[in-house]
């Protein structure tokens, strides 16, 4: 979550300055380069951060599924192996595998049979 708001702050610093700095003195910069790159900086640190934090969640879940039983084995390892390949995020685009087994847990845990009923 910090991570997000700091992303939203660096991408949105030259609009901010325009329009909450007033005629303070503060010049605004000329042409778009600038803004380019706290975009580009906003986004990566976006992505990385996200990747990263996509990894956690998915080999904490896959742990305490496997220690509690809640999923099949063959569903924790590959929560494992996702997690794995999320941590090179940064480098390729493994998000869809991500969804793909949030996808197939939440199948899992709708066919399930009820444990109170």
């Amino acid at each position: 979550m910090a991570v997000s708001l700091v992303s939203v702050f660096v991408r949105t610093t030259i609009p901010a300055n325009k329009t909450f700095g007033g005629n303070n003195g503060t010049p605004v910069p000329r042409g778009a380069d600038l803004a380019r790159q706290l975009d580009g900086l906003g986004f990566g640190l976006l992505l990385v951060a996200g990747a990263l934090t996509l990894a956690l969640f998915i080999a904490l879940a896959s742990n305490l599924a496997r220690r509690d039983g809640t999923l099949p084995g063959w569903l924790t390892v590959a929560g494992y192996v996702v997690a794995v390949l999320q941590l090179a995020g940064a480098l390729f685009f493994p998000f869809a595998l991500a969804l793909l087994w949030v996808l197939i847990v939440a199948i899992v845990l709708v066919r399930r049979p009820a444990l109170g009923a």
